[in-house]
């Protein structure tokens, strides 16, 4: 894949301590637009102009739900904090299209591509939650649905136990079901606890029998971003 900078053949391995603490990060960008984060703590020149990156962290930062469906020839720029400006946009401006000019070396203002793109609030997002369950209760059978809420700040494992920090203003979920893999949405759930019920005259209504497995999307809910990044999942129903 093409890279931003020429730098990886000096750079030395990094630890998994300064790779926790963000070093060696790169963008991984698909030609949809789903961006991957990725750490390496080794890069290798090779004869042919090409670079090897090894000890990978994958879907670094939330992108953990991007980590499928790579191609090669897709675009890798390194993450250098000398070389990369955060850029600060106002919420009221997220999801609005607006025309940027990025200038290289030894160009000018004026003969730069103008390029349209919206912000979507991406660090803004819940992550993706994890260990999404599905457990028949009741009768006539409901569907038990449950996961385990992510967090992007103060997630750290100090002491192995107990939720992580919420990290939001409130705590709130919602719960695509779908016809299939890759299906319509039938339905959406809401919850504010890591838990929803499929009521059994929902699932009469959608599928008309309790099916032998179900795929939902759960999200967490941001009350500045909307919806989270999302967690599909095909499970088994028994």
């Amino acid at each position: 894949m093409p890279c931003d900078s020429g730098r990886g053949d000096d750079r030395p391995p990094a630890t998994q301590d300064s790779m926790l603490s963000g070093a060696n990060a790169a963008l991984v960008l698909k030609a949809n637009g789903e961006p991957e984060i990725i750490q390496f703590r080794n890069v290798t020149l090779n004869p042919d102009g090409s670079y090897t990156l090894s000890g990978l962290l994958r879907g670094r930062r939330g992108t953990d739900v991007f980590v499928d469906g790579h191609e090669a020839g897709e675009l890798l720029a390194l993450l250098d904090p000398d070389d990369v400006e955060t850029m600060v946009t106002s919420l009221g401006d997220l999801d609005l299209p607006r025309s940027w000019r990025a200038v290289g070396f030894s160009t000018i203002f004026e003969d730069a591509e103008t390029l349209v793109a919206s912000h979507s609030g991406n660090d803004l997002k819940p992550y993706a939650p994890w260990n999404v369950k599905a457990t028949l209760t009741g009768s006539p059978a409901n569907i038990s649905l449950s996961w385990v809420r992510r967090t992007r700040i103060g997630g750290e494992l100090k002491d192995g136990t107990g939720p992580v920090p919420l990290g939001e203003t409130s705590e709130v979920y919602e719960v695509d079901i779908l016809s299939g893999p890759g299906g319509a949405v039938k339905r959406t759930l809401t919850s504010t606890s890591p838990t929803v019920m499929y009521a059994n005259a929902d699932i009469q209504t959608d599928f008309g029998v309790v099916p032998s497995s179900l795929t939902v999307t759960v999200f967490q809910v941001s009350v500045v971003a909307g919806r989270g990044f999302p967690r599909t999942v095909t499970l088994e129903i028994n």
